[in-house]
C-alpha cells in the first residue's frame, strides 16, 4: 500500500480535469446548496487523486461520481443540521455567543465608567440607600438581559437568512450565563 501511495504522488501532477469535468463538479456543488467554492475543490481533488491512486492518466465521469459522493459524505453532517447554509449557521451560533460578550460588557462597562469618572454621578448610586450588592447586581441584570436580548435578534436573522439551528435549552442556558458573566465584569465593584 505505501509504494501504491508514493507512486500516487507520483503521478498525481500529471492527472488533468477536463473543462467539462470542472463544470459538472461545480454543478453539483450548486445543486448540493454548498456555499462557496470548497465542495467543488474537494471533489476536483479527491477525483485527482483517486485516478493518480488507481494509475490512470484522465479523470473519468465514474472517477468524478465516485469523488462526489466522498465530499458529500464528509460534509452530510454541516449540510443536514443546516439545509444547506453552514455558513449561516456558524455565524448564527457563533455570533450570538460573541454578541452575548460584546453587549453584556460594553453595555455596562462603558456607560458606567463615563458616569463614574465623567459625569461624577455614580457616586450618587452609591449614596444612595441601597447596599452596593444590589446596585451591582442591577447593572449586572441589566447588562445581561441586553446582550441575550441582541444575542436573540443575531439569532433571528440567522434564521431570516436560512439557517436552521437546533436550539436546545442547553444553548440558552449557556447563552444566559455568558452574558450574566460577562455583564457583571462590566460594573466596578
Amino acid at each position: 500500500m505505501g509504494e501504491e501511495i508514493a507512486a500516487a504522488r507520483k503521478g498525481l501532477a500529471q492527472i488533468v480535469v477536463s473543462p467539462d469535468l470542472l463544470r459538472l463538479a461545480a454543478e453539483l456543488a450548486a445543486r448540493s446548496n454548498c456555499q462557496g467554492h470548497r465542495a467543488e475543490q474537494v471533489m476536483v481533488e479527491t477525483v485527482r487523486a483517486l485516478a493518480a491512486f488507481r494509475g490512470k492518466g484522465q479523470v473519468t465521469l465514474e472517477d468524478l461520481w465516485e469523488a462526489a459522493e466522498t465530499a458529500g459524505r464528509e460534509s452530510d453532517y454541516p449540510r443536514c443540521q443546516s439545509g444547506g447554509c453552514f455558513y449561516a449557521v456558524y455565524c448564527g451560533s457563533g455570533d450570538s455567543r460573541v454578541t452575548t460578550m460584546n453587549v453584556s460588557f460594553n453595555g455596562i462597562a462603558i456607560p458606567l465608567n463615563i458616569s463614574r469618572l465623567y459625569h461624577r454621578t455614580y457616586e450618587e448610586f452609591m449614596m444612595a440607600p441601597l447596599n452596593s450588592f444590589s446596585v451591582v447586581l442591577g447593572e449586572a441584570a441589566a447588562g445581561c438581559l441586553r446582550g441575550f436580548f441582541a444575542a436573540v435578534g443575531v439569532l433571528a436573522l440567522s434564521f431570516a437568512f436560512g439557517a436552521r439551528l437546533n436550539l436546545v435549552p442547553l444553548f440558552w442556558l449557556i447563552l444566559l450565563i455568558n452574558s450574566f458573566l460577562f455583564s457583571c465584569l462590566g460594573p466596578p465593584c
